[in-house]
């Protein structure tokens, strides 16, 4: 299969209302504060900002009278951001991965422009403000993955073999593949979809619940192959030659072991490990840009989960406020087309250093470091 590099760009422009007191400042000056607001601190997702734009000024006027509140001028002012992004997909020609990115443009919240940004900015709906496809090209050498593999379940079920030993893409791929068969297989409220989310009970949509670390993965298995208590868990294992000694044939484009480490990720580690650490070690960091245009408090991880679905997977962080009193989901990453698990999760790992860009100061400043399942240090400077 091939990948190509498509190129994109937006141009969106967001607006804003600048509330000047009367008593300070005249409308001039009203209007000269206003200008020096700049959107600076755009929600990252898999943008770049290639020009940050200048803010514009479009209208001064007297706010109307509130009781008990100061007269004040309501400055509105305009930016226009020139952002622009280049995404990997494995496809079969250039047109459809060109089509991909089209629909996924309006469809994809991590490949959508931005509607709010920090400080109140909202965006303003153009024509310019859309994704463009500005080129796709095809890669001379790509690292090519296997486009099958024999998963072992008798291997994966073992517990004494953990997963980080093993082959963690194809144990992602095996779920995934437990997840796409397992549609039809209702009967109340039992569902083979509810038993693939293990000791979380409840998915999302299509997805599985967000596997949480390495033993949560295991457990899936395990739930999958072992879970006896309703009738519909068996048919569907007996309809997928699903035993604890299976080995099940998996059509999943998948990194062998001797491709682990893909070029510029992480010269001296793998991917998996990288993401345990980040499952072990990012619940409790802060995140340096702000997510939440409503919630300015809403800035501390809770959780970093892989979103299982019948055709691909999410890298998403779940952050909240410090006392964790409610919670959202942010999308770091979500595959593109029939792209291989690990270079997924090697985009949402890129975009969660943006977000966090100071993680391994936070970690090491913790007065009781939380346990580890690796002893490496991924994302020191």
């Amino acid at each position: 299969m091939p990948r190509f590099i498509v190129d994109l760009e937006a141009h969106p422009t967001y607006r804003k209302i600048v509330r000047v007191p009367c008593s300070t400042h005249t409308r001039d000056e009203a209007t000269s504060k206003a200008l020096e607001e700049t959107p600076s601190q755009i929600i990252p997702a898999l943008w770049e900002i290639a020009n940050p734009g200048q803010t514009r000024h479009h209208s001064t006027e007297l706010a109307p009278e509130e009781p008990g509140r100061e007269p004040y001028w309501n400055v509105r002012v305009t930016c226009e951001i020139h952002l622009k992004a280049l995404q990997p997909i494995y496809t079969k020609s250039a047109a459809l991965a060109e089509s991909f990115f089209v629909q996924a443009s309006s469809t994809t919240p991590s490949l959508q422009v931005p509607h709010a940004l920090f400080k109140d900015w909202h965006s303003h709906d153009t024509p310019d403000s859309r994704v463009k496809v500005l080129a796709v090209r095809r890669e001379d050498a790509p690292i090519r993955p296997k486009s099958k593999f024999v998963a072992d379940l008798r291997e994966t079920l073992a517990p004494d073999r953990p997963i980080w030993e093993a082959r963690m893409d194809e144990t992602f791929e095996l779920l995934r593949w437990m997840v796409a068969t397992s549609q039809n297989y209702k009967d109340g409220h039992f569902s083979v979809h509810r038993l693939l989310c293990g000791e979380q009970t409840r998915g999302l949509g299509e997805a599985v619940a967000p596997v949480i670390s390495s033993r949560d993965l295991q457990n899936r298995i395990q739930f999958a192959v072992l879970g006896t208590s309703h009738q519909i868990y068996e048919d569907w294992r007996l309809d997928h030659g699903i035993t604890p000694t299976s080995k099940i044939e998996i059509n999943a484009l998948n990194h062998s072991l001797n491709n682990r480490n893909l070029v510029g990720v992480f010269p001296r580690y793998s991917i998996s490990e990288a993401l345990i650490r980040l499952w072990e070690y990012a619940p409790g960091t802060t995140l340096t840009a702000q997510l939440n245009s409503v919630h300015a408090d809403a800035k501390f991880i809770q959780s970093i989960g892989v979103m299982v679905y019948p055709q691909g997977f999410a890298l998403a962080l779940r952050y909240g406020p410090k006392d964790g009193w409610s919670g959202w989901d942010y999308i770091l990453a979500r595959t593109h087309g029939d792209e291989p698990f690990y270079e997924t999760i090697s985009r949402g790992i890129r975009h969660f250093q943006k977000l966090v860009p100071d993680f391994e100061k936070q970690v090491s400043s913790r007065s009781t470091p939380p346990r580890s399942e690796t002893r490496h240090h991924l994302f020191a400077a």
